[in-house]
């Protein structure tokens, strides 16, 4: 329900790009608020999960990110970059929310079935995509003169989430423990760093994610321009009904992707897979930004929706398997951050690049660069050969 919720307050964020005359400083600026967070508090915020009740902090985030999302259109009254400081604070809230989310799931399922538990729990979020995004384009749509009640939408998507968490939480297998330890959060992040540093399987996929991850930051911001630029200019195709068509496309793939390498990710080595899973969406993300049309766009996008769930389901099960319950939220913590500034420097490029160059020249670049990364960790046995 929050993640539909937040695909109806996003789609109403890129249309108020796209009205600013698809700006890729500001669709960069949109996303990047977002994701700093992550990389800035995320392995401090890791530290902090570990050491609290994650049922009640979950919803604590929820009606936190209700609040701060129904305040953005009165800040969109005023500037639209009035909202950064705000979609901020949201995003240091999803930064703590996620490693309590992947804890609470770690403990509550046994270790051999992690990998169809993510590949499950990843097919739920991605069915959010599947409907949310058509959705969210209509309700966009049909909302184009009162485009408060999107993040209004949203608001309530938090406080129903904020209710199921509630009612979810007496049936995990395992009691969630709440150390009385002080916490110390330059110990707590070396330990985790230490630790990450010991596993050379963990190292070396966190390393694959933080070069192979780079082009997602440019995907994030370019794709929907590419597709209101290229996709739909001269025809009779809406900029909502493009954004919406192609981040439909790809909820499908996630979805597929999440079911599909659930189910073979125990009969294949994890490295693999991840290595499979980078160099076809680097390809994939090639053909995109020459695709041209939206009939061949949207195709592509399925395609690189499972290849996104290809890579990523295998790296959530080799944590799941390696990391102890009791570091969890930290080490996880701890690469989200990493990966996360990779992600910011493709955001940061992709704004600088994207007007000068074209959105779809610096999508082919960033395809061509994760296709080679992909590739480049086939040489490497920590990174081809972990399970």
């Amino acid at each position: 329900m929050s993640l539909f919720g937040d695909r109806v307050h996003q789609m109403a964020l890129i249309m108020l790009v796209v009205s600013l005359g698809s700006s890729s400083l500001a669709m960069a600026a949109v996303f990047s608020a977002a994701m700093l967070p992550t990389i800035v508090l995320g392995p401090m915020l890791g530290a902090f999960v570990d050491r609290v009740d994650q049922q009640k902090l979950l919803i604590a985030l929820d009606l936190l990110r209700a609040a701060l999302v129904a305040l953005i259109p009165a800040a969109v009254v005023f500037s639209f970059w009035l909202a950064i400081p705000l979609l901020l604070v949201i995003g240091t809230a999803s930064a703590a929310f996620g490693p309590a989310r992947f804890a609470v799931v770690s403990r509550a399922v046994a270790k051999e079935d992690q990998a169809a538990a993510n590949g499950s729990l990843m097919a739920a979020d991605n069915l959010a995509d599947l409907a949310g995004y058509p959705l969210a384009g209509a309700v966009v749509v049909i909302l184009a003169g009162n485009l408060p009640m999107a993040f209004y939408l949203d608001a309530l998507s938090y406080i129903v989430s904020a209710l199921a968490i509630i009612r979810a939480g007496a049936r995990l297998a395992e009691p969630i423990p709440t150390p009385p330890v002080a916490l110390d959060i330059r110990a707590q992040m070396s330990e985790a760093w230490d630790f990450l540093r010991r596993e050379p399987a963990l190292f070396a996929n966190t390393v694959q994610g933080v070069l192979g991850q780079a082009a997602t930051g440019v995907c994030l911001v370019l794709i929907p321009l590419y597709a209101t630029a290229s996709l739909a200019s001269g025809t009779n195709v809406s900029p909502g009904f493009a954004v919406g068509a192609i981040q439909t496309g790809l909820g499908v793939g996630l979805v597929l992707g999440s079911v599909l390498v659930g189910g073979i990710s125990h009969r294949v080595r994890a490295g693999r897979l991840v290595i499979f899973g980078y160099m076809s969406s680097g390809l994939l993300i090639a053909l995109y930004a020459v695709s041209g049309t939206l009939l061949v766009a949207v195709p592509i996008l399925v395609v690189g929706g499972i290849a996104n769930m290809v890579y990523l389901i295998p790296s959530l099960a080799l944590f799941a398997k390696r990391v102890p319950a009791g570091m969890m939220g930290r080490v996880v913590a701890l690469r989200r951050a990493m990966v996360g500034a990779s992600y910011l420097v493709g955001m940061q490029l992709a704004g600088i690049l994207g007007s000068p160059f074209g959105f779809g020249p610096v999508l082919l670049v960033a395809g061509v660069f994760t296709l080679f990364t992909g590739g480049i960790g086939a040489l490497f046995p920590h990174v081809r050969d972990a399970d």
